[in-house]
Parts: structure tokens; sequence; C-alpha cells
């Protein structure tokens, strides 16, 4: 069994991983730097909730 530890650790990796870059797929589309952003922001607030929910 996986503990809160290592399931956190792998949780912020894997954010970590996702927000390094905004993708270029963006730029492609059209998109403004800005909306690429936003769609980042709520992507992570969707991850803290998740994240809250391992750790507590």
């Amino acid at each position: 069994m996986v503990g809160k530890a290592a399931k956190t650790r792998q949780f912020c990796l894997k954010i970590q991983n996702e927000f390094l870059n905004i993708p270029s797929e963006h730029s492609d589309e059209g998109y403004t730097t800005n909306v690429a952003i936003d769609d980042r922001l709520l992507a992570l607030e969707n991850y803290r909730r998740q994240l809250k929910r391992i750790v507590t």
C-alpha cells in the first residue's frame, strides 16, 4: 500500500511536469497566452482539491 507521503510526492511531480511549460497547441489554435494561463490556473485549482483529499 502506498502511503500519504508517497501519494503526495507522486501527485506533486505530476503537477510539476504538467505546469512547467504551457503547451504549444494553445498558440496553434489561436489561443492567447492569457487563456492558456487561465486554463492552467483552473486545472491547478482542481489539483489542489484532489491533493487535499489525498492528504486528509
